[in-house]
């Protein structure tokens, strides 16, 4: 890159995806980043070395990070993780750049996460930053965020999670009892193929992983109590609809590993179809509060209420069919 860097007029700027060939370890299992992320705290080693030199070189330097969403979890327009992204911005501030692309297709939702940064490039604290938003209720507000940026961060990140796992898409992937010979395909299009959208994590760790996750997401969710307030209400519903989708994308890894085996997982398969119409008609409920919610601009709605009462109907369907297997 540098050569790159080397052959370019000086009032050419350059921009790196911050993350970009970061190392991170889940469970035991290492991987490197090719792709921005919110759970791995940028810059990597190698765009922070890059931008420093073009900076050295005369030019002005631009990060590529997500700070509202990325394709972790795009279906959701903010994801609440603020101790995350301030921690990105005072590391990329480290290495002289203050300047970013802050979405793609997703992530450009006008919400708190965005406020963050500009009270950041203010020189305003992060506790300062929560006591001007939240009021009285930053304490506990802080205190929900800091439990979903700890189990955030928990996240199997990899090329093959973000664009084939059901993460996405969620409950808007219609599941089958039967086999199903169809390849998962962008974005979240998952069918039965666990092991092509969990790679590199195997298939058990995928779930141990997304269960931390979850735990810890609820976690926060119940920190925020009863706290009431239109921001915190706003944070809440997004908070909860993250949950949702990463539980959606739990049960449905759940389903297809089950599934290999019916007659031996039976009552599992039966628990997590119970859990999924809970979640199905809650998610109903949260995305009528907000259509912004299962909307991402270049996919457009990955669910909606419709979609959503198809899968109520699909889960009744599989019930009765796996009822009704030898």
């Amino acid at each position: 890159m540098r050569r790159g860097i080397d052959a370019l007029d000086k009032d050419i700027a350059v921009l790196c995806v911050s993350e970009f060939c970061k190392d991170i370890e889940r469970m035991g299992i290492k991987s490197r980043l090719t792709e921005y992320s919110v759970s791995a705290v940028g810059p990597s080693e190698t765009s922070a070395k890059n931008l420093a030199y073009a900076k050295k070189a005369g030019h002005a330097v631009f990060a590529k990070i997500q700070i509202n969403s990325s394709w972790e979890l795009s279906s959701v327009p903010m994801l609440p993780l603020f101790d995350l992204v301030y921690s990105h911005l005072e590391n990329l501030k480290k290495v002289g750049v203050g300047d970013y692309m802050m979405s793609w297709t997703l992530g450009g939702y006008p919400s708190e996460a965005l406020g963050l940064a500009a009270a950041f490039a203010d020189g305003v604290s992060l506790s300062e930053w929560y006591k001007d938003s939240y009021g009285a209720d930053a304490e506990r507000v802080h205190a929900a965020v800091k439990e979903f940026c700890a189990a955030f961060e928990n996240y199997p990140v990899s090329m093959e999670v973000l664009y084939f796992s059901p993460v996405n898409l969620g409950y808007g992937n219609m599941w089958e009892p039967e086999p199903s010979e169809n390849e998962s395909a962008m974005v979240s299009w998952s069918f039965d193929d666990v092991e092509k959208w969990t790679d590199p994590y195997p298939p058990e760790i995928f779930v141990a992983l997304y269960k931390k996750m979850t735990e810890g997401w609820k976690n926060g969710l119940e920190l925020l109590g009863s706290v009431n307030g239109e921001r915190v209400n706003r944070l809440r519903l997004y908070a909860e609809a993250a949950y949702l989708q990463l539980k959606a994308c739990l049960n449905h890894t759940l389903f297809a590993l089950y599934k290999r085996d019916i007659p031996a997982n039976r009552q599992r398969i039966k628990e997590v179809l119970k859990d999924s119409e809970k979640d199905v008609l809650r998610l109903i409920e949260v995305q009528r509060k907000d259509p912004a919610i299962g909307y991402e601009a270049s996919n457009h709605y990955f669910f909606n209420i419709r979609l959503l009462k198809e899968k109520l109907l699909n889960l009744d369907m599989i019930g009765r069919q796996i009822d009704a297997m030898k």
